[in-house]
């Protein structure tokens, strides 16, 4: 929902602004409630409430997805199968190609994502991860994402500029 701020406050009569919505500040709730790993079911919830397992699945199979969660294990597992992760690629995208996580787990000894089996199934992601498919899940989300880190930017560049030029002057 837009709403449009009053002028003198550094946008135009006929600029807009979006206020977070219920998705966005979900979203954002369940990051904040966990360290380090958040349970995808959730934030998949946001989607769709009936079947979230179907949500993550469809996100699995995209190929910028495969793409990511291979550099991220790169990054962060020494024993990542990478011979296996290049076949998964190379499927990803396809209309035939279908992959759960369990699935990619097993096949590439991935450590980003868990997934518990039975009766209270459910999928947890690394944190890095799960900001991810938080960002498919929901495009605003991904804006807030996005504006917050550059404004955290900016102010971390304004300090460390200040702080150059107080010791120039000493």
């Amino acid at each position: 929902m837009a709403w449009k701020r009053r002028a003198g406050n550094g946008l135009r009569n006929n600029q807009t602004i979006l206020r977070p919505s219920a998705v966005y500040c979900g979203i954002f709730h369940i990051f904040a409630a966990v360290n380090k790993t958040c349970l995808n079911n959730d934030i998949a919830r946001y989607r769709t409430s009936e079947s979230p397992g179907y949500v993550i699945q469809n996100w699995l199979r995209n190929r910028n997805t495969i793409r990511y969660l291979g550099l991220w294990e790169r990054l962060h597992n020494i024993g990542f199968n990478c011979l296996e992760f290049e076949a998964i690629e190379s499927q990803s995208g396809l209309n035939s190609f279908a992959l759960t996580p369990k699935t990619w787990i097993e096949r590439t000894g991935a450590i980003g994502i868990k997934s518990k089996q039975g009766r209270y199934a459910a999928t947890f992601a690394h944190q890095e991860i799960a900001f991810e498919f938080a960002s498919w899940i929901s495009p605003e989300f991904k804006l807030y994402i996005v504006e917050d880190y550059l404004r955290l930017k900016t102010d971390e560049n304004s300090r460390l500029s200040l702080n150059w030029n107080l010791n120039r002057a000493g």
